[in-house]
C-alpha cells in the first residue's frame, strides 16, 4: 500500500503505527466475535436448542460485527488524514477495489449460463414439444 500511494518516509511510519492500533483495538472484537459464534454452534447442535439464547448470541455478534465495522472505517479516515490529495484519491480507489473484491457473490452461475441451459459441452436444452 505505501508504495502505490508513493508514501513519504513519515507517511509510511504513521500509516504503520494506525494500522498496529488499529489491530489493537479489532483484534479483541474478532476473538470475541468468533467465540461467540463458536457458543452459537454449539447451542444450534445441543439437543434441546435455547432459542432465545440462539437469538442473544446472534444479536451480540451483530453488535461485534457493528463495532468492527466502526472501527474500520474510523481507521480508513485516521489513514486519509496522513494522505495528501493525489493519496487521498490513490487510498479512495484502493479501498473501492477492496471492498468488491470482497463482495458476496452468488455462488451459482446466472441460469442461463448453467450446465444444460445453452451452448457449451452439454449444448442446448432439447426443444419443448
Amino acid at each position: 500500500m505505501e508504495a502505490q500511494l508513493q508514501l513519504t518516509d513519515d507517511q509510511a511510519l504513521q500509516f504503520e503505527r494506525l494500522r498496529r492500533e488499529h489491530f489493537q483495538r479489532t483484534r479483541p472484537l474478532q476473538d470475541q466475535a468468533h467465540k461467540l459464534r463458536m457458543d452459537l454452534l454449539d447451542e444450534i447442535f445441543a439437543p434441546e436448542p435455547n432459542e432465545a439464547r440462539i437469538e442473544a448470541l446472534t444479536t451480540e455478534i451483530g453488535d461485534k460485527q457493528t463495532e468492527f465495522e466502526r472501527q474500520l472505517f474510523q481507521h480508513f479516515r485516521e489513514l486519509k488524514e496522513v494522505c495528501n490529495e493525489n493519496q487521498t484519491a490513490q487510498l479512495k480507489r484502493m479501498l473501492v477495489d477492496l471492498l468488491e473484491a470482497t463482495r458476496p457473490r452468488d455462488p451459482r452461475p446466472p441460469a442461463d449460463r448453467r450446465p444444460g441451459n445453452g451452448p457449451g459441452p452439454e449444448g442446448p436444452p432439447p426443444p419443448v414439444r
